[in-house]
């Protein structure tokens, strides 16, 4: 071999070499692609008296029709990703709200949703769901409290999507008072034993008692008793909204009857019939005066059908 070929192939080696090395640098310090898929959330609302513990059984035909505002956390391998208020919605009605996200990540999800609760009724970190919670507002507030939980994986290209159903976090109490006599100017219920608070993630816990009084006045010479505007809950008339009677617990209810403007209770009447208050179900209790004398007919229809007849007290 002649002395230029030894120095030709001495260079040549030389430029693939450090070709080699730049090429091995650039691929090192480049970042990986991510790979991503397009997401779309349909959130639904949970029909009133569902008869399923899945929200999504029996649904509200029109989402806006019970959700004022929307409160979401979405979280990207347990890490607070995204989070926001919606209080607007679509003008086309629909029974659901969706969320779109194109190009997201792949990776393991969770959204937390929270539908018409204030700031002041819910607490805890965001960045932590487990620790986010509500605080029943009390009796007087007609917020419809709704929550969802709901973890998921995006590992598909293309459009994956998933169907929430938002769940009632209260249970409606209903009060019928019947043949109110002249003298009794306000009614007081209070049902113990409920939940004060809601895990967003989880149960129920610690136990107080729900009250509420209502005013009455004669309404002219044939004693029919009328309400106020202020009265009206629900849509109906002395419906309340309470969270469930807590897990293994019976509630009681008491009724307390004010006369001519008075402070103090003239009579307060228990009724122990096993009560339960249930979430997202309707529990009626009628009280029916006659005559010196009062008696309760309770209607607990997520339990049997009928109604019980809980007994009768002397005025």
């Amino acid at each position: 071999m002649t002395t230029k070929n030894k120095e030709t192939k001495k260079v040549n080696t030389l430029v693939m070499l450090l070709l080699g090395m730049t090429l091995s640098g650039c691929i090192k310090d480049a970042p990986d692609p991510c790979p991503v898929g397009d997401l779309s959330l349909l959130v639904f609302v949970e029909n009133f008296q569902n008869p399923s513990d899945d929200p999504l059984f029996d649904t509200e035909p029109i989402f806006s029709t019970r959700i004022n505002h929307l409160r979401y956390y979405l979280y990207r391998d347990g890490l607070l990703y995204e989070q926001g208020l919606v209080d607007s919605w679509p003008k086309a009605s629909r029974a659901y709200y969706t969320f779109q996200y194109d190009s997201l990540e792949f990776g393991n999800y969770e959204i937390v949703l929270i539908g018409n609760c204030t700031k002041a009724a819910l607490s805890g970190d965001p960045s932590n769901p487990a620790s986010l919670s509500l605080t029943f507002p009390g009796c007087s507030d007609t917020e419809d409290f709704f929550t969802a939980a709901f973890p998921f994986t995006l590992d598909t290209y293309g459009l994956s999507q998933y169907e929430i159903g938002l769940s009632r976090a209260h249970g409606i109490v209903s009060y019928d008072f019947i043949n109110v006599p002249n003298d009794i100017t306000e009614i007081e219920v209070v049902m113990d034993n409920v939940g004060l608070q809601k895990w967003v993630k989880g149960d129920y816990q610690d136990v107080f008692c729900a009250t509420h009084r209502y005013a009455f006045f004669s309404a002219g010479s044939n004693n029919k008793r009328s309400r106020s505007a202020s009265d009206i809950r629900w849509g109906e008339d002395y419906r309340v909204a309470t969270f469930p009677t807590v897990s293994g617990e019976r509630s009681t209810y008491t009724m307390n009857l004010y006369r001519n403007g008075e402070n103090t209770p003239y009579i307060s009447q228990k009724v122990c019939d096993t009560l339960v208050v249930k979430r997202n179900q309707l529990l009626e209790i009628t009280a029916i005066f006659n005559n010196g004398s009062f008696q309760f007919e309770i209607d607990m229809n997520t339990s049997w059908d009928g109604t019980s007849d809980a007994g009768g007290a002397e005025i």
